[in-house]
């Protein structure tokens, strides 16, 4: 089992499309990646990235209360489970 970082920049508004990057996970790739089919609603947030070896990550995390100050879920990646924490950065909207 390996651990990294990862970051995951949503948009503010609720339009445009987010990005994630995450570091120890050599095929995923070294850049941001754009999210795709980003869905927020009945208390998950739900988003696909494409790796650059073209596989696809999808997660499926939910979401506790209005501003919640972390997500903890899950994503699948090319055949293996990943655990995410995202913690909020002090001072984001």
């Amino acid at each position: 089992m390996t651990s990294g970082t990862a970051e995951l920049v949503l948009p503010v508004d609720g339009t445009g499309t987010g990005m994630l990057s995450m570091t120890n996970n050599e095929n995923f790739g070294t850049i941001a990646l754009p999210v795709i089919d980003l869905e927020a609603d009945g208390g998950r947030l739900r988003f696909r990235v494409k790796g650059e070896d073209g596989k696809m990550l999808t997660a499926d995390i939910p979401v506790e209360g209005e501003r919640p100050s972390a997500l903890k879920g899950f994503a699948r990646y090319g055949g293996f489970k990943l655990r995410f924490e995202f913690l909020r950065v002090p001072g984001a909207k």
